[in-house]
């Protein structure tokens, strides 16, 4: 499909997977678990793709209206996991202007970084809680260190 059309395409399976392995299964937003239902506790994708530039080049699609291709719109880089409640409130027209095309990338970018970092610790590293006593006999802020 050229840039500028308005048909919808489907985004691939392997394209929905990047995402959700890339976001760890977690909402890029409030960071929830999107594979369990909330009130079953049942194992379901409960999870949503959203597109960052809108799947549609038209007004009527937020942040639709864009030279990218459909091919762009539905690849993993502009697409982000997000909780229903996430998806459905970064899409309405009242808060398109916040929820921008910078602001969502960002968030994915965060995101995955942290999904990335968290991720990346070897086994063989493990977290310690290090409290500071200053002299007056407060306790200070504990801080988690990695050895």
């Amino acid at each position: 499909m050229s840039p500028g059309s308005d048909s919808r395409q489907e985004v691939s399976e392997v394209q929905k997977r990047i995402v959700w392995a890339r976001s760890a299964g977690r909402c890029a937003a409030c960071q929830k678990l999107l594979t369990e239902g909330s009130l079953t506790r049942r194992d379901m994708m409960v999870g949503e793709l959203a597109h960052i530039v809108g799947q549609k080049n038209s007004a009527g699609s937020p942040r639709g209206l864009s030279n990218m291709t459909n091919e762009e719109r539905n690849s993993a880089d502009n697409l982000i996991l997000l909780c229903a409640r996430e998806h459905r409130e970064s899409d309405r027209r009242v808060v398109v202007d916040l929820m921008d095309v910078d602001k969502l990338r960002e968030m994915k970018r965060r995101h995955e970084e942290w999904v990335e970092t968290v991720t990346g610790l070897s086994p063989e590293m493990s977290t310690v809680v290090v409290r500071m006593i200053v002299k007056d006999g407060r306790v200070g802020r504990p801080t988690a260190m990695t050895s």
